[in-house]
């Protein structure tokens, strides 16, 4: 009898179960509905609002919308983390164009400023050989500026200066052989009024022993940049050669070099080698000299053909000019041109020549005078960066001096 009574009851129960399946699905089509209308859209509150209206009864459909609402939140924050990142990036990009376009700015600052520095002293040189008005003089200011701004009027002056007396013959008996050392202030290139005093000894001893040779050799700061040491290298020696002159000694008689490196006990000075004739026995004992040669030129402007691009603009010739002592350009066939800093003169491959730097610091540049024959040709070679190889890039054409 209790199994009777038990079976009847699990009937009973499973009957209403089947009979409840229409009403829920009755029920819950029209929310299903509802549901639908915003479950294709990203608008996560509207879906909060129709989550909260599903009964429990519908928990299939509560759970189907609750995992719709979690997607589209996970593609919400993703889309906005895209964002953000594409933001950050263009700000990046921003800054980093900011940054290049001050560097820049600050190079073209520091070439006008050199270029000033440089016309200025070419212009004290020339004052100093016009003030003594001699050939000698204006021949010393040649010397150091080729390609000076008053080189015409020097040439012209040099010729109608009057002749310096003959000089006294030397002693009997030659003075010594010394060395004067002057130490500049760190990354200076004026002399200090101990360093006047060192290049007043100077002057004063070559001239009470008639010297006839006067050699200043200076020598930069350490520094990685080979053009700035250059520069500043250049500087005192020219500096000191000044003060020299100034004080009494003949111009024909220096010889001035200047060197791209130093290291400790050379560094931040400059030397000043002070020789004397030798005994008229000695000199009989020695092979007469040769005639001196022709001076030795550097190209005022050339032609060279660009071998090296696969096509395009860079392809052609390139026309380089020295349009100042300080200043080389390079023309390309589509008119766009290049600045090239004027450093001073080296020796590559053992060819004697004037160094030249891009604007932007990137390529030296090597132009060899007229005693170059490599090959028998006249080449250019360009270096990447202060310490990379020398390369022969191709001949120089339609090569032109300054008269």
């Amino acid at each position: 009898m209790r199994r009777l009574i038990l079976l009847a009851f699990a009937g009973l129960f499973l009957a209403g179960t089947a009979a409840a399946d229409p009403q829920t699905d009755a029920l819950c089509r029209p929310i299903q509905g509802e549901w639908n209308s915003v479950a294709g859209g990203t608008d996560l509150a509207a879906m909060d609002r129709e989550i909260a209206k599903i009964p429990p009864l519908c928990a299939a459909l509560k759970a189907q919308a609750q995992a719709r609402r979690a997607q589209v939140a996970r593609q919400r924050a993703q889309s906005q983390a895209t964002a953000e990142k594409t933001a950050t990036d263009e700000a990046l990009r921003a800054q980093a164009a900011r940054n290049q376009a001050e560097r820049d700015q600050a190079v073209r600052a520091d070439a006008a400023r050199q270029q000033a520095a440089d016309i200025a002293a070419d212009n004290a040189a020339f004052e100093i050989a016009r003030s003594a008005d001699t050939a000698a003089a204006y021949a010393a200011y040649l010397a150091k500026y080729p390609f000076g701004r008053h080189r015409d009027e020097a040439r012209a002056a040099s010729t109608a200066a009057p002749r310096a007396p003959p000089a006294p013959p030397a002693p009997p008996a030659p003075g010594v052989a010394e060395e004067f050392v002057i130490i500049f202030p760190v990354n200076g290139d004026v002399l200090t009024p101990d360093a006047e005093k060192v290049a007043q000894l100077a002057a004063d001893y070559a001239k009470a022993g008639h010297a006839t040779r006067v050699q200043i050799v200076a020598y930069p700061d350490t520094s990685p940049d080979v053009a700035t040491a250059l520069r500043v290298a250049e500087r005192r020696a020219k500096g000191v050669a000044t003060s020299l002159v100034s004080s009494g000694v003949d111009a024909s008689i220096l010889s001035i070099a200047w060197k791209a490196t130093a290291s400790d006990p050379q560094s931040r000075r400059a030397t000043i080698d002070i020789t004397f004739g030798q005994s008229e026995t000695r000199l009989a004992e020695q092979p007469q000299s040769p005639p001196p040669a022709a001076q030795a030129r550097i190209p005022s402007a050339f032609e060279w053909q660009y071998q090296f691009a696969s096509g395009g603009n860079d392809d052609g010739k390139r026309y380089w000019k020295q349009v100042s002592p300080t200043l080389w350009t390079e023309t390309y066939n589509t008119g766009q041109q290049s600045n090239y800093d004027v450093i001073g003169p080296t020796t590559v491959n053992g060819c004697e020549g004037l160094l030249l730097l891009k604007a932007d610091k990137s390529i030296q540049a090597f132009v060899p005078n007229n005693e170059c024959k490599s090959q028998n040709a006249l080449f250019l070679n360009l270096s990447n960066g202060s310490d990379g190889p020398w390369k022969l890039l191709g001949a120089m054409t339609n090569i032109r001096y300054d008269e």
